[in-house]
């Protein structure tokens, strides 16, 4: 059968059908089996560009293999957000080289070119990468005393409508297969007295630990999964836009050797701590004091819920799971949180479409004329709300912002602007950077945040936002005038043009558990 007959029929049939063609005949096994096929489900996905599919093809022992992975990963990319810190909180998930890294956004300065020409900061949080056959593999990021380190883990889970990503601690077999939580009795051997335990499978989940417990259980965790980055590896985790094609196949043979060397350290480490008789004595004394100590010497029940779960398995490690959690969301816009759970969150970002033009991700900045280097980068995502035809809202969520200390809780709408009703007020600059005079398309009455406090009271003053030449934006504020200049990004584009920070801790690089208003990745950037 001619390829381009088998595109064709790709085109028309959904993966599980092809799947299932495969198990009806040799014939249509091999039938299914074709790249060609599987090549044009990838190019359905619609996350790479038929080029990068040739490339990733490399890393794979089938475009079926690429497929599959691909299809596992595509509901993980996007914005993710954590309620702290206050400056800091976005992580974007975007494609590696057979891999998605999740890079932490940096709140920082517009640079000396601009928006677009200055290189945008970011620290590495996460990669998921895969091996031949599509599988998952999960790393953590971390810095310990100025030294670079990676955390392996499993991948549990990606569910296809997911809003959460949870990392946690779960009980694994040696050989590094999840351990199956059950509440039956089964009996085992213990290695040093020869002696049949009876032991009861784990009934207290992971979930149901104190968050101060649970703190105790990722520090210990980490502290001792670490593996110390190789130099080679401490390069950028994705490559550089294929605008210099040379400088590109460059960063994926490296890229390529660097998969081949995580993969390879991941086998070695195994990714779990071997909870054995003296290893579990060790966790039990760093973990739970003398006082809860005498408690379970003495029968009592209390706080047991730590030394129950270390009991339940014979080993311990990182565990990564995407899940679905049917989550809420102030005005449609941003999630509510639990602050105690090491999660981050979905954002939802529209796209722009007819009559919805201006939404989806706009950088900017204070004053005239736009991207003035020096100022404050903000990072905001605009939406529309539509609760009646005749009342729909244009709202302006807060998610980076420059600064030294947060004005304004992260998610706090920058402006809300009435899409149906025009501004009268006239714009206060006559021309721009290139002493062009400025040219104003449409203009709508709206309100930015003012002086007010907290997420819920912004302290809303009047104001109206410009649609100017150059698909620039600009909110300008009544009393007093101030300016905010907005132009739509390719966050994608900016980070692998940008500049790679060191980490955070490990715990605190995925989701910091701590409330702060200050620029805690500020030391970074110097």
């Amino acid at each position: 059968m001619a390829d381009d007959v088998l595109a064709i029929i790709g085109r028309f049939l959904p993966t599980v059908d092809i799947c299932n063609l495969s198990m009806c005949c040799k014939s249509l096994n091999v039938v299914a089996q074709f790249d060609k096929i599987w090549l044009t489900k990838c190019e359905e996905l619609g996350i790479l560009s038929s080029a990068d599919l040739v490339v990733w093809r490399k890393a794979f022992s089938s475009y079926k293999a690429l497929c599959r992975f691909l299809t596992s990963i595509e509901p993980l990319l996007g914005i993710w957000v954590h309620l702290n810190p206050e400056l800091g909180n976005v992580v974007y998930v975007m494609p590696g080289f057979a891999s998605v890294v999740g890079c932490r956004v940096i709140p920082q300065k517009v640079g000396p070119f601009g928006i677009e020409g200055s290189p945008l900061l970011w620290a590495p949080v996460f990669e998921v990468i895969s091996d031949d056959n599509g599988a998952l593999s999960f790393i953590l990021h971390g810095k310990v005393k100025d030294q670079d380190y990676i955390y392996s883990g499993i991948v549990k889970s990606v569910e296809k409508t997911c809003d959460v990503l949870l990392l946690e601690i779960e009980h694994r077999e040696k050989n590094g297969a999840r351990f199956e939580h059950s509440k039956s009795l089964h009996r085992r051997s213990d290695e040093e007295t020869g002696k049949i335990i009876d032991h009861i499978s784990v009934t207290v989940q992971f979930s149901e630990l104190s968050f101060d417990d649970k703190k105790k259980l990722f520090e210990t965790v980490t502290s001792s999964l670490r593996i110390q980055y190789p130099e080679s590896s401490c390069a950028s985790l994705f490559p550089c836009l294929r605008d210099d094609e040379d400088k590109f196949l460059k960063d994926v043979s490296l890229l390529s050797e660097r998969r081949r060397m995580l993969i390879e350290m991941g086998k070695i480490d195994g990714g779990y701590i071997d909870l054995t008789a003296s290893h579990m004595q060790l966790l039990l004394l760093d973990q739970i004091d003398l006082s809860e100590m005498n408690s379970l010497s003495s029968g009592e029940n209390e706080d047991t819920e730590l030394h129950d779960f270390l009991r339940a398995g014979d080993a311990i490690g990182l565990t990564f799971q995407a899940s679905s959690k049917d989550l809420s969301y102030y005005r449609s816009t941003w999630p509510s949180m639990d602050q105690h759970q090491l999660a981050l969150y979905k954002l939802p970002i529209q796209e722009p479409t007819v009559g919805h033009e201006f939404a989806g991700l706009w950088g900017g900045s204070y004053g005239w004329p736009p991207g003035k280097p020096g100022k404050a980068f903000f990072l905001l995502n605009l939406s529309y709300c539509v609760k009646w035809p005749r009342k729909k809202r244009l709202i302006a969520n807060k998610l980076i912002e420059g600064t030294d200390y947060a004005f304004s809780p992260n998610g706090s709408a920058m402006f809300i602007v009435k899409v149906n009703v025009p501004s009268t007020d006239p714009f206060p600059c006559t021309s721009g950077a290139d002493s062009l005079p400025v040219s104003v398309r449409e203009a709508f009455a709206g309100k930015g945040i003012g002086g007010g406090y907290g997420f819920r009271y912004p302290g809303f003053k009047p104001g109206s936002l410009f649609v100017l030449q150059d698909d620039v934006l600009a909110f300008v504020w009544g009393e007093p005038q101030f300016i905010l200049t907005l132009q739509r990004l390719n966050l994608e584009a900016l980070l692998k043009k940008g500049q790679r920070v060191p980490a955070l801790s490990p715990i605190n690089n995925f989701a910091y558990l701590t409330r702060s208003y200050e620029n805690v990745f500020a030391g970074s950037q110097t």
